[in-house]
């Protein structure tokens, strides 16, 4: 990997790959610096094979409509309405090593996932290579084929499965099965209402199956959300399988490459004890309740904790209780399933399914039609019961309190009012500091997203939690430890990205 400290010979790295970039989103060839061949290496090469990529898209005879309708098969409002695909061969001269590179499927923070021919296995594979300018974070590289080691040990029918990963020259790869349906998210969002309780309720069912196969296997997903989901469509019928394991940890391995106190995951679809930080509380029941949140959205049509900014969701899934899908969000869910739901989003790991294999046996048997454990069972009108009875406990535990503080405010002593000042200090600096977790929690997560501007995103979180620490007691070693933070945001090559 190319390491310098001399600042003008990072602006060149950071020139280059800006005007390549840029040349790819205007459809046009840009020449490459060829004194520059030997500090970037195998970067180039990634350079030169997007722009081949480029001008085989560009050549071709058919509008953007077009291949979107004959290319990309699509789902209907049921899972089983996809339609038909056939590969289509792409010229030999475009290939990443053996693979024939058909198009291009999706790019990603760090990746780019390329449609392509595998002549050996004969049928088309899923090739994910780094972006060429991830090429230059010797980390991420260590990630990508540390994602491939741990995801080649699952096979299971709702899982993406590894066929082959390695490196051509500089390019590292990971060859994997090809799905030719869409992702869960692009479905979810063609729906014109609820997806109906059996249809969301078979689809957790089998990611749920492929969760224990996982855990089973010592893997942890640590991502899961519809855009990781997608549909395959073959003889046997559709199904649905989990993909991209890029953060997933393997449970045997004696060291994690996360930081402690990094905070990874998409935050929406987080379990609080990831939203919090807290890898060393994250384990099989972080992934039950990621796929909680799926199914929520499965039945509802939205998201239980998605909020405008992200350190509000990180918040409101650290705080926010979800107590009923009606009450939440207006939509009316068989009692058992919603029940379901509801265990896989408890706030407490403890509270949740201890493992995805019940969570599969109770989604199975409400779909034969059965009860689901008594433990499980609610009706509405339960839930309605419990909440109103909690409802009147606080408000007499309230009144009881108020009229406590009003004669303590009567009858104690200066001394004692003095210990209340302090225990209101006390308070204050504990919400101050929570306020500085969540921007330290913000900046890490800025710094790994790999989307643009990440660097000065990650920096202001990073200055206004140092603003935090000088009021809070102790600052003065946290703002040595943010000093860690700060070197790392600076670290970033922070340029253009392409999105999904």
């Amino acid at each position: 990997m190319p390491k310098t400290t001399d600042s003008s010979a990072e602006a060149d790295y950071s020139s280059l790959l800006a005007a390549y970039h840029e040349s790819l989103v205007n459809q046009r060839s840009a020449p490459v610096d060829m004194r520059m061949q030997e500090e970037l290496g195998g970067v180039i090469q990634c350079l030169l094979l997007m722009e081949r990529n480029r001008q085989l898209t560009s050549s071709s005879n058919l509008d953007s409509d077009s291949v979107a309708t004959e290319q990309q098969p699509t789902l209907g409002d049921r899972p089983g309405d996809i339609a038909s695909h056939r590969p289509e061969r792409s010229p030999s001269e475009n290939r990443i090593g053996r693979f024939e590179i058909k198009r291009t499927l999706g790019v990603g923070g760090n990746g780019i996932v390329l449609l392509a021919y595998d002549p050996e296995l004969r049928r088309d594979v899923a090739l994910k290579v780094p972006k060429p300018e991830a090429l230059l974070n010797e980390e991420f590289v260590l990630r990508f084929d540390r994602e491939a080691r741990i995801a080649a040990k699952l096979k299971h029918p709702n899982i993406v499965s590894v066929l082959e990963s390695g490196a051509i020259g500089p390019i590292h790869y990971i060859a994997t099965d090809y799905c030719n349906g869409p992702s869960l998210r692009t479905w979810i969002r063609g729906q014109k209402g609820q997806v109906a309780p059996q249809t969301a309720a078979s689809m957790i069912r089998d990611l749920a199956d492929a969760l224990r196969h996982a855990h089973e296997c010592g893997v942890l997903h640590r991502d899961i959300k519809p855009s990781n989901i997608l549909f395959d469509a073959s003889e046997e019928g559709i199904a649905v399988r989990l993909a991209d394991f890029g953060l997933a940890k393997s449970q045997t391995d004696s060291a994690d490459m996360t930081a402690t106190g990094a905070v990874i995951g998409t935050p929406a679809y987080m379990a609080p004890e990831q939203a919090a930080g807290r890898l060393k509380d994250v384990g099989p029941h972080s992934d039950i309740f990621s796929i909680g949140v799926v199914l929520y959205e499965l039945l509802t049509g939205i998201s239980p904790f998605e909020r405008q900014t992200s350190l509000g969701t990180l918040e409101a899934v650290r705080s926010v209780d979800i107590v009923s899908l009606e009450s939440d969000s207006g939509v009316v869910v068989p009692p058992d399933l919603e029940a379901i739901c509801l265990k896989c989003l408890r706030k407490k790991p403890t509270e949740r399914y201890s493992h995805a294999a019940k969570l599969a046996n109770d989604l199975k048997r409400f779909l034969d039609g059965e009860s689901t454990r008594p433990q499980s069972r609610s009706t509405p009108r339960r839930i309605a019961h419990r909440v109103f009875a909690c409802q009147k406990s606080i408000v007499s535990i309230a009144v009881v309190l108020g009229l406590i503080v009003a004669n303590a405010v009567l009858l104690q002593s200066r001394s004692k009012l003095r210990d209340d000042l302090s225990s209101m200090t006390s308070e204050r600096d504990e919400t101050l500091h929570s306020l500085f977790r969540n921007y330290e929690a913000l900046a890490s997560m800025e710094r790994q997203s790999g989307i643009m501007g990440q660097r000065s995103k990650s920096m202001r979180s990073i200055g206004a939690a140092v603003k935090l620490a000088q009021t809070i007691p102790d600052g003065v070693d946290e703002v040595e430890r943010l000093a860690d933070d700060a070197l790392s945001s600076l670290w970033l090559t922070d340029l253009d990205r392409e999105q999904n």
